[in-house]
């Protein structure tokens, strides 16, 4: 441990030049731990686990008695502690004859410490599932814990004697050299019919504010996109339900550094006069997205940013042919004029700068348009989108405002 002295009572604290150390051991044993595995096949052998604690339940070092296990077919067997156990030793070979549900029993005649292991199942097959025993969350020194993941692994398999776990260190606390710690130690305890080591962390979220969370938002590639989901969040005061989606802009090898991206959240009611149409078009079309040049255009690279755009139009010309197929709507208002898409490129056609915007309740007939060949692919595609948008209006007073 470190040790600080403050030698004149003035509140400057000096380090002690030799760290001091204290040596933790385990007291005597009290108490022995038998433990067997759930299931067993008649006549096949297994292997059953004797552990001796003291008296706070740490496996007792010092032990060196002589356990006598009964009850499975066959003598008794004995196993003796020595040094090199630590307290808690493998018997093998052990095996059941007939089917049923057995319990061993462990007994130190000298000390008279008796154990009763868990029930086995055994049957004359082995059973298509089967039940397996771990501890999915634990933590070494890589993070907030002590003691290697090599030692955390080797406590698992050959002190609690579990059939399977995963050190799950913190995400904010697990260096590079830690992480490879980590992985090197998942593969060396991994092994395939005798234990099962699985490679993970903990996700954390808002650190700060103890936000962590152990279950995943989602799994994304190099320049893949989430799925929509619809979250509740707490704006002044006020819940309200808006859709969230991700992409992943880059990844270092190591996994060390990435870019995420997330768009402004978008409310899922409110943006419709009348606010009925918003539930229509949430059920029947999907959720809306913001302007996606309020917060993407100069942050994010220019595939992100027409992706964006690609996903904005496209909606607004899908909701345009779902409203227009109603008998009760014949024109669909904006606040989106489409002139701002002209400004966005002069590659366009002369025929779109002589068409203007779909804006309040005025729409000019006209023909398609046809972006001109040096408009890149981006532009072309969302072109078609607004004219799509734009052919299925016509001049009406029913109007449907989205906003």
């Amino acid at each position: 441990m470190r040790g600080f002295v403050d030698c004149c009572g003035t509140r400057q604290y000096l380090p002690i030049p030799q760290d001091p150390s204290v040596r933790v051991v385990s007291g005597p044993a009290v108490k022995l731990v038998l433990t067997a595995p759930s299931w067993a096949v008649v006549g096949e052998p297994f292997r059953a686990h004797v552990r001796a604690e003291d008296m706070w339940g740490n496996p007792a070092a010092g032990y060196r008695g002589a356990v006598t296990v009964s009850g499975a077919s066959g003598s008794p067997k004995t196993c003796r502690f020595a040094a090199r156990d630590n307290g808690a030793r493998w018997l093998n070979s052990v095996r059941l004859n007939e089917s049923g549900v057995y319990r061993l029993e462990a007994h130190d005649e000298q000390c008279g410490l008796t154990a009763t292991s868990n029930p086995i199942v055994c049957q004359t097959t082995s059973p298509a599932l089967k039940p397996f025993w771990g501890d999915l969350h634990g933590q070494s020194e890589e993070a907030l814990g002590l003691n290697s993941a090599f030692d955390y692994f080797r406590f698992a398999r050959d002190v609690a004697a579990v059939d399977l776990s995963v050190n799950q260190g913190n995400d904010f606390d697990i260096d590079a050299e830690g992480w490879k710690q980590i992985k090197a130690a998942t593969r060396k305890f991994n092994e395939p019919g005798r234990f099962a080591a699985f490679l993970g962390y903990e996700w954390s979220g808002n650190i700060s504010g103890g936000g962590d969370r152990a279950d995943a938002v989602t799994e994304l590639s190099v320049g893949q996109w989430s799925d929509w989901w619809l979250d509740s969040f707490t704006i002044d005061g006020t819940e309200v339900r808006g859709y969230v989606r991700m992409k992943l802009i880059t990844l270092t090898p190591n996994a060390d550094q990435f870019e995420l991206f997330a768009p402004q959240i978008w409310p899922a009611e409110g943006y419709t006069k009348p606010l009925e149409v918003t539930t229509e078009i949430d059920q029947r079309v999907g959720n809306f997205l913001q302007n996606p040049a309020r917060d993407a255009l100069g942050i994010v690279d220019d595939d992100t940013y027409f992706e964006l755009l690609e996903f904005h139009h496209q909606r607004l010309a899908d909701v345009a042919q779902h409203l227009m197929s109603s008998p009760r709507c014949t024109l669909i208002r904006t606040r989106r004029r489409l002139g701002d898409l002209r400004s966005d490129v002069a590659a366009w056609s002369e025929t779109t700068a002589d068409h203007g915007g779909v804006h309040e309740a005025n729409v000019l007939p006209h023909e398609p348009h046809e972006p001109l060949l040096s408009a890149p692919e981006p532009y072309v595609n969302r072109a078609r989108r607004v004219d799509r948008w734009r052919l299925g209006a016509v001049d009406n007073p029913e109007a449907v405002h989205l906003s």
